[in-house]
């Protein structure tokens, strides 16, 4: 059977290659005895990788489990090096088929049996090249054709090393590699600045309307303002606007003079999302993508489905938007992957008295909370209720108070928001090169200068 490149036509100097032909290794892992109960608390030397870690281009840390040297030793044949291939061979819809390259800091590490190593020799293959064949949205139904899993999809060994991809000169493979790597590097800078950033706004919010880390510096006796908000306002004169702000005294119930206590739904307006199948998209019609769970979980643009634009424009969701998905799995965060329509289970927080840093860091704050409640339930998919946010307790200064606070915080927060509409432009840019690069359709001059 002739081949056919998912990315159409290839040069005539490319080839195409089987990724038999191209690797040294191509094989799975297995799960150490005694499954998620054997796992480490702490790592002590090996990393054991599962699927929810590999993405498509971006391997996520957070997720890794631990394993001890015995366990690791006797998965031996599944332990990774510096530059392989990770690629998913089961999973839903969603991790299925996803691929990444192995980060150094993870290593030492193996995969367990629902994740692929695929190890290229590096003479024959660049791995950035490799990789961003598999990971490639237009791969994709290639690699689902080999679907050997039914509903839950899975490919063996055999299809891996039976795929087939076109190959140009390793010279164009490195550097086309190259160029969708220093892509992949901005998107990954952005998301470490923003996961320091959080963290920063984060311990300002709980100092100030958690602790109350300046009243209690002043109960101390601290008179120097950049001591009584805590080193985290450098600038002495701005220190001293905010420190006059607050109170020096507790009141009986242990908070700030002045300030009051109130339930989380009032200070804020939670708008449930709707049943978009009632609203389905006609053929033809310039539809909406829609926002469901699995979206704000991955942090990837819909694709999942369309729907009519006729959806009530309350619904309507745009890139800064603040979202809380209350069933499922909980999280929240402000969207930046553009217009789309509010699925249910998920809420549209604003407010008209409240900035959005204020009740977005108090959501942040109950999580932990929300999450165990839910967790608890007995039904396969927990949720929350509107009673578990009126019980969740919010600690409100006066308006002008929050206002003068807002001009440390917020700008904290809309930075992390540029960095993520930013690192979206980029994924763009990159996912519209990637498949004429693989193709030859365009020189790699002019892949440089769309990358710069």
């Amino acid at each position: 059977m002739q081949y056919k490149s998912p990315f159409g036509p290839i040069p005539r100097h490319w080839t195409v290659a089987r990724l038999r032909d191209l690797t040294s290794k191509i094989g799975s892992g297995a799960t150490p005895r005694g499954g998620e109960k054997a796992y480490l608390q702490k790592r002590q030397n090996y990393a054991l990788i599962r699927s929810q870690s590999v993405h498509d281009r971006y391997f996520d840390t957070s997720s890794v489990s631990f394993i001890t040297d015995d366990q690791a030793h006797s998965l031996r044949n599944a332990e990774v090096k510096d530059g392989d291939i990770l690629l998913n061979i089961t999973g839903d819809g969603v991790t299925f088929a996803r691929s990444t390259i192995v980060p150094n800091r993870v290593l030492p590490a193996c995969v367990n049996q629902h994740v692929a190593i695929v190890r290229p020799v590096p003479t024959l293959a660049d791995a950035q090249y490799l990789m961003s064949f598999l990971a490639s949205p237009e791969v994709k139904s290639y690699i689902e054709g080999f679907n050997a899993g039914g509903s839950r999809r899975a490919i063996t060994k055999g299809h891996i090393e039976s795929f087939e991809m076109p190959l140009p000169p390793l010279a164009e493979q490195e550097a086309i590699g190259s160029i969708l790597s220093s892509l992949d590097d901005k998107i990954e800078l952005n998301r470490r600045m923003n996961e320091t950033l959080e963290t920063m706004a984060q311990a300002i919010f709980r100092d100030w309307f958690v602790d109350f880390g300046p009243t209690r510096r002043k109960l101390e006796g601290a008179t120097d303002p950049v001591a009584i908000m805590g080193g985290l306002v450098q600038d002495a004169e701005r220190a001293q606007a905010l420190a006059d702000l607050l109170p020096a005294v507790l009141g009986d119930d242990g908070v700030p003079e002045g300030w009051h206590t109130k339930g989380l739904d009032e200070i804020a307006d939670f708008l449930n999302g709707i049943a978009l199948q009632k609203y389905p998209a006609a053929d033809g019609e310039d539809s909406l993508p829609v926002i469901k769970i699995a979206e704000l979980r991955s942090g990837i643009t819909p694709k999942s489905g369309r729907a009519s634009p006729s959806v009530p424009q309350k619904y309507i969701i745009h890139d800064r938007d603040f979202l809380f998905s209350w069933s499922g799995s909980l999280l929240a965060k402000f969207w930046t992957d553009g217009v789309g329509a509010l699925n249910q289970h998920l809420f549209k927080v604003s407010s008209a008295v409240y900035p959005n840093w204020f009740f977005a860091h108090w959501i942040y704050y109950h999580m932990p909370e929300f999450q165990r409640i839910a967790a608890s339930k007995a039904t396969t998919m927990g949720h929350i209720q509107r009673s578990h946010l009126s019980a969740a307790q919010i600690i409100c200064p006066h308006p002008a108070t929050i206002e003068k606070m807002g001009e440390i915080i917020q700008p904290i927060v809309d930075r992390t928001i540029h960095n993520d509409l930013e690192s979206r432009t980029l994924t763009s840019t990159r996912d519209l090169i990637l498949p004429k690069l693989m193709s030859g359709e365009i020189r790699l001059d002019e892949a440089i200068e769309a990358a710069a």
